[in-house]
């Protein structure tokens, strides 16, 4: 059992490390309301692994990109800190991080409250993207040493603007640069978007798949024309990464089929219903109306295609809404 001493030390300790959090977060806070950034703290009483939301302006003050912030004080006790950042065991931070819609960073404060900074205009502080997380590092440098105000004014508005550029590469967006001015130069180093090749090729598939599906579905007369342009893409991407989804065949067989060209559609149909019976989603769901509607659709298909029917005898099952194409299409585990 603690001795009571024991106790009072670990109080002490504990009161000790609140008292230096809230100084790093209300020291990360000013700095980045100077620099006219909004700031809204993150209640206290549970470490979600946020501390700041924060939203930055364009020269007319309005609101323009928002990131949050995670704020990370220790005392180096006369040593020089460190421009890295552990991982950690639990990785539930990172995990967190990794899940946002917006980019995360964490701001690594010196506890200098007590110390001469030597005329200097700010204490030093680093700065860490959490998306080099992304590849399952176990430590990661710093990104922008912060010494001086115009360091943070330069990456709030240009470095901000990159690094949310990689947060949506690595969502599968290719977004544009946005401006926080009217004229602006910023370049980033090329290949970035290899270190997001994979998820790049899923939200082109997911894209692809969408647009031939919907157009078939418009029943114009031009629709199996103007859904041959991305139905050819969609062919082409799922044979180059071997793709597992069996919702992409369906709908180029169904392409095929609206072309009148049998054994192509066909063929697709049969690898739809062959990864169908692969998917865990559906050995999970087997029971689920929706699950055999699917089954029962391109079983028919099949079967029509066979004795050399074009017109299917059913219409099409066209998905108008996001909450039926995620239930019934899912993900595919590998």
């Amino acid at each position: 059992m603690p001795s009571e001493k024991g106790s009072d030390c670990q109080r002490t300790m504990g009161r000790n490390n609140l008292l230096t959090g809230n100084w790093g977060e209300q020291y990360i806070s000013e700095r980045l309301t100077s620099c006219r950034c909004f700031v809204r703290h993150v209640p206290q009483g549970h470490d979600t692994g946020v501390d700041l939301y924060c939203e930055t302006t364009s020269d007319d003050r309005r609101p323009f990109a928002h990131f949050w912030c995670q704020v990370k004080t220790a005392q180096f006790k006369g040593k020089k800190p460190r421009m890295t950042l552990n991982r950690g065991s639990k990785n539930v931070h990172v995990d967190y991080w990794l899940k946002q819609p917006i980019p995360v960073f964490i701001f690594k404060v010196p506890d200098m409250r007590n110390e001469n900074i030597n005329g200097k205009e700010m204490i030093p502080f680093y700065i860490f993207n959490a998306i080099d997380f992304h590849n399952n590092e176990k430590f990661i440098k710093s990104s922008l040493k912060v010494e001086k105000v115009e360091h943070l004014n330069n990456f709030l508005k240009e470095r901000l603007l990159i690094e949310t550029f990689r947060w949506d590469l690595m969502r599968g967006r290719v977004s544009h640069l946005l401006p926080s001015e009217p004229s602006y130069t910023i370049t980033f180093r090329s290949g970035q978007t290899l270190k997001f090749e994979e998820e790049l090729k899923e939200s082109l598939r997911w894209t692809l798949f969408l647009l031939t599906n919907d157009i078939l579905g418009k029943k114009c007369p031009n629709s199996v024309s103007e859904a041959g342009y991305y139905a050819t893409m969609l062919e082409i991407l799922v044979q180059w990464i071997k793709d597992k989804h069996y919702e992409s065949y369906e709908v180029i067989g169904k392409y095929y089929r609206e072309n009148g060209v049998i054994q192509k559609a066909l063929d697709n149909y049969k690898k739809a219903l062959n990864h169908l019976y692969n998917d865990p989603n559906s050995e999970v769901s087997r029971n689920d109306i929706r699950w055999r509607e699917v089954f029962e659709r391109i079983e028919l298909a099949i079967k029509e295609l066979e004795a050399g029917r074009i017109i299917p005898s059913q219409p099409y099952k066209v998905y108008n809404d996001v909450c039926a194409t995620t239930a019934v299409v899912g993900t595919v585990k590998s």
